[in-house]
């Protein structure tokens, strides 16, 4: 039988604090009259202030603290701000703090604990990112549930790893993925938006009808695929090199693009190929020649799937052509998080060799 106790176990920590990151978005967002359209947000202290007002009596229970290392709209992040933020939890780890919430605009979310994931290796404490569909100060928020099971999942301090906790509506259930693994759905009707790209959920926090103490249920198969159970491991290796390009693919994908990419200083480049890894390499859109061209001078191609597959060059004739011109695949790892790990790598490497070793050898929740 399953011994889900010791999978996954976070440390001890030092303190019962929990250390909540305040990064801006819509969460603590600011609300025009006019037409109820978010365009700013409200300052550390103000959105700390509505959220000890609103949070529900069971919360009270939880310390936490706020720290804000920046605060913009997500949309308008740039992988510089992954780095202060990794910065941020990395100190609150240090300082022994019992868990980490980083309430986070909803655009770009995924790919801050991508990023997250891939720098703090096997962090030794709960890590969990958290937003809202609608502003804390709206009467129709998801803040205070999204919020309150956030900073529940952190107090816990039974799993450890980097998580993205999500509602999407009041008195709805917390949907609990994991942290490279979690898309944005906007699509949905239950507005629950953050669902797994592929796999099982890592678990989830329904609240009682009568608004009582929640309750957890982690899926520890989900969480020890990825996470260590040695808490000896804690390994920061913080600092991205924005030199990176993400590319999907489509019928008539102009090849010049990629050699300009090149030309204009990009160290690295993904590709977001169909399936389980084909690309147009015959005919009139024939992209084989200019991949050839970039990886003979020494620019890494990296190839994953832009429909979740699991990447194969053995599959199709095309698939195999790529591998012949210097292509390496990155199996089923999401095309958003092999940007960030390419970012990630280019940072820490200094040859073509050593930035292949890195994108190719799995890191604690890359994939």
């Amino acid at each position: 039988m399953e011994n889900t106790q010791r999978v996954g176990l976070a440390t001890n920590p030092r303190s019962e604090e929990i250390l909540l990151i305040y990064t801006g978005g819509t969460i603590g967002g600011v609300v025009r009259d006019s037409d109820e359209a978010v365009d700013s947000d409200r300052t550390a202290k103000k959105f700390e202030e509505a959220a000890r007002a609103k949070l529900p009596k069971w919360t009270h229970s939880i310390k936490w603290r706020v720290s804000c290392p920046f605060r913009k709209l997500s949309e308008n992040m740039v992988p510089a701000d992954w780095v202060k933020l990794a910065q941020s939890i990395d100190e609150g780890i240090r300082t022994g703090v019992r868990g980490i919430v980083i309430a986070h605009g909803t655009d770009t979310l995924t790919y801050s604990a991508a990023a997250i994931s891939i720098m703090l290796q096997n962090p030794p404490i709960p890590i969990v990112f958290t937003g809202a569909n609608e502003p804390l100060e709206s009467d129709k928020t998801d803040a205070v549930q999204n919020l309150s099971h956030a900073l529940f999942l952190a107090s816990s301090c039974k799993y450890k790893g980097v998580f993205v906790s999500f509602a999407g509506a009041p008195n709805a259930r917390s949907i609990i993925v994991l942290g490279t693994r979690a898309r944005k759905d906007a699509s949905r009707h239950d507005r629950n938006y953050f669902q797994p790209a592929f796999g099982e959920i890592a678990g989830e926090i329904v609240t009682p009808r009568f608004f009582g103490t929640p309750k957890l249920s982690m899926d520890s198969t989900v969480i020890n695929a990825v996470f260590s159970q040695n808490e000896s491991l804690y390994k920061p290796v913080i600092g991205v090199n924005s030199e990176a390009a993400l590319f999907y693919a489509y019928p008539g994908f102009p090849k010049e693009t990629l050699k300009l990419t090149v030309q204009a200083g990009i160290k690295g480049v993904v590709l977001a190929a169909y399936g389980s890894g084909t690309l147009c390499v015959d005919g009139d859109g024939d992209l084989s020649s200019i991949i050839r061209e970039i990886t003979s001078s020494k620019v890494p191609v990296f190839i994953t799937s832009q429909n979740r597959a699991k990447i194969s060059f053995k599959s199709y004739g095309s698939a195999v052509k790529l591998e012949m011109i210097g292509c390496i695949a990155l199996g089923q790892m999401l095309p958003e998080v092999a940007l960030v790990k390419l970012m990630w790598s280019l940072a820490h490497s200094k040859t073509y060799d050593e930035t292949v070793l890195m994108m190719t050898t799995p890191v604690t929740g890359d994939c």
